[in-house]
């Protein structure tokens, strides 16, 4: 009896260090901190924000075109109800404001299509902007899992409940981003960019 006791003890000490020794080694990194430390992200998100200024703008102005015409809309209506004018004028401007409708009816679902396709654009360019800048991280994040025998490397983004500073990988890769691919002069970290906001023109 005590015999297979001892037995079992010593096959349990065998599995155990067996586990210990095929142990995978895992790390953590925080790829947003990364993607910002590159010294690749701010020429390529200046460019991005540029475009997102750009459109951002005309969007204001067409907003603004819509708005007038509205207030001009509202006018004829008046006009074309007002009892101290004409028939014929009153006719006239109640014409008018059919025909000014129409329009800007018409200007209003273009302008929100051409802002949906807008959007669309920019949030491709933005995901394609990430995407590369990650393709060019990537290899670097390979080499330093493979020089310190690294089998997983976690993104905290997708949720880590507790991570040793040892386990944390994360300054060391940027180090090594920074002597790979060393920062302009003028570069300075920057973060992710942000949606382009929605804008709709006053009804």
């Amino acid at each position: 009896m005590f015999k297979k006791i001892a037995l079992l003890g010593a096959t349990l000490a065998i599995s155990a260090g067996t586990l210990l020794a095929d142990a995978t080694s895992v790390a953590v990194i925080d790829m947003n901190s990364v993607i910002s430390s590159f010294s690749k992200t701010p020429p390529a998100l200046k460019s991005l924000e540029a475009d997102y200024k750009l459109a951002t703008q005309n969007e204001k102005e067409t907003v603004e075109q819509l708005n007038k015409k509205q207030e001009e809309l509202q006018k004829l209506a008046q006009d074309a109800e007002n009892p101290l004018r004409s028939e014929t004028a009153k006719m006239k401007a109640k014409k008018d404001a059919q025909e000014l409708y129409q329009k800007i009816m018409k200007e209003r679902q273009e302008f929100l299509e051409a802002n949906a396709q807008i959007k669309k654009m920019l949030d491709e360019k933005r995901v394609k902007m990430l995407n590369d800048l990650v393709a060019e991280i990537k290899p670097v994040i390979d080499e330093y899992a493979s020089e310190n025998k690294i089998d997983v490397i976690v993104n905290t983004a997708n949720g880590v409940i507790f991570a040793s500073e040892k386990a944390n990988i994360t300054k060391a890769v940027i180090e090594k981003l920074a002597k790979k691919f060393p920062p302009a002069p003028d570069a300075t970290p920057s973060p992710a960019p942000a949606a382009a906001p929605d804008a709709a023109p006053a009804k």
